[in-house]
């Protein structure tokens, strides 16, 4: 038996398993014997020689020199201790690596599978980890894998707020990507209610000239972010996206609708509003009005609105200004029939038209409108 290349903890050879770690004192030992050493047992000191993990070697001068100065040791795959400590999802023993400060730990290396200890980090949701590797300015954030992804793309996949925020206050230009299924960083986070990540992601597009990805739509069902954010009620962060003249929010996706019938049909009054303000062929800064009585200057807003806009659109067997009816949102129904693209015309499958569902909802403003239009 060869002691020198024995783990100090279980006594089997490390050569045999290729996941090992080498401490400052040079003893090997496998990455579980030492995760539990040291998380189970509470040891911070070498088994074999009582050198602490995370101090510095008192005896260190004495260490071979050539030693020091080589290379870091790397497996097969590319995998570096510090590496395997994050695929192992073994945070003490990754923060140990870290915290030493080696002079020859490649804090972003590169393996086989074009990923970085960062982007295992946030994979594994190892905050922490992720956190201190951020936070030494050698991580290689801007590393983009053969997917094409940035740690951003896992940091907003995996709803991992602070790891999102410590990324984007670094600024790097290497964000913004598309995921397998065509998702933005800010329809993850989105998805997941990120709101100051969202925020903070929507004025990172902006800044830095990539502000088609706000509007962006995914491959898989053809939603955007302002989708999303009408769908679980996210208001203010929909108003925002919207703001930024962005939004896309003509886009229909793949279950017929676009972003102003999902707001509708979730009673978000103020953000359909929004979306018919800014959904113009021409500025409309001073025509709208949002607070009662709801009105608009006197006029004609159907030069306005072309039929890009898609207010007139048939989901359901419904018209957006039949949503707004029916659920008795008289603001976004005024304006919607005041654009001269809402469809108003349309009868459904049960006779019902805007103009009908106006007067059995009590709509005064909108069905007196609708009938001095003869509508």
């Amino acid at each position: 038996m060869d002691i020198d290349n024995n783990c100090p903890i279980c006594w089997e050879d490390t050569h045999s398993n290729e996941n090992y770690a080498v401490i400052r004192c040079g003893h090997r030992y496998h990455f579980l014997c030492l995760y539990d050493w040291i998380t189970k047992d509470n040891h911070t000191n070498c088994p074999l020689c009582t050198i602490s993990f995370k101090e510095e070697n008192p005896n260190s001068n004495n260490l071979n020199k050539e030693q020091e100065s080589e290379e870091e040791d790397v497996d097969e795959h590319g995998n570096s201790q510090l590496l395997l400590a994050c695929i192992n999802k073994l945070p003490d023993v990754a923060l140990a690596i870290i915290q030493e400060y080696p002079e020859n730990v490649d804090f972003g290396r590169v393996n086989n599978d074009t990923l970085t200890p960062l982007m295992y980090a946030t994979k594994n949701n190892m905050e922490e980890v992720a956190l201190a590797l951020i936070a030494t300015g050698e991580s290689n954030i801007e590393h983009k894998n053969k997917h094409d992804f940035t740690v951003l793309t896992y940091a907003c996949n995996n709803n991992l707020v602070n790891i999102a925020l410590a990324l984007l206050d670094t600024d790097n230009d290497a964000f913004g990507c598309l995921s397998d299924h065509g998702d933005s960083e800010l329809q993850w986070a989105c998805h997941h209610g990120m709101i100051e990540v969202s925020t903070k992601l929507i004025e990172y597009y902006i800044r830095h000239h990539k502000a088609h990805l706000i509007g962006n739509q995914n491959t898989g069902n053809a939603w955007t972010a302002l989708m999303t954010c009408c769908f679980k009620k996210y208001e203010q962060l929909a108003l925002q996206i919207i703001t930024s003249d962005h939004g896309n929010c003509s886009a229909i996706n793949k279950m017929g609708k676009t972003a102003l019938i999902i707001a509708i049909e979730n009673k978000l009054d103020l953000v359909a509003c929004k979306i018919i303000k800014h959904s113009t062929c021409r500025p409309i800064d001073n025509l709208f009005t949002f607070d009662p009585p709801y009105k608009v200057k006197s006029i004609d807003l159907s030069h306005y609105y072309d039929e890009n806009s898609n207010f007139g659109l048939v989901s359901n067997d419904m018209t957006p200004l039949m949503l707004a009816c029916m659920y008795k949102m008289s603001k976004t129904a005024y304006y919607l029939v005041r654009t001269g693209q809402s469809n108003h015309n349309y009868k459904n499958s049960q006779n019902q038209t805007a103009y009908t569902l106006a007067v059995s909802n009590g709509l005064t403003d909108v069905s007196t409108i609708l009938k001095k239009h003869h509508y």
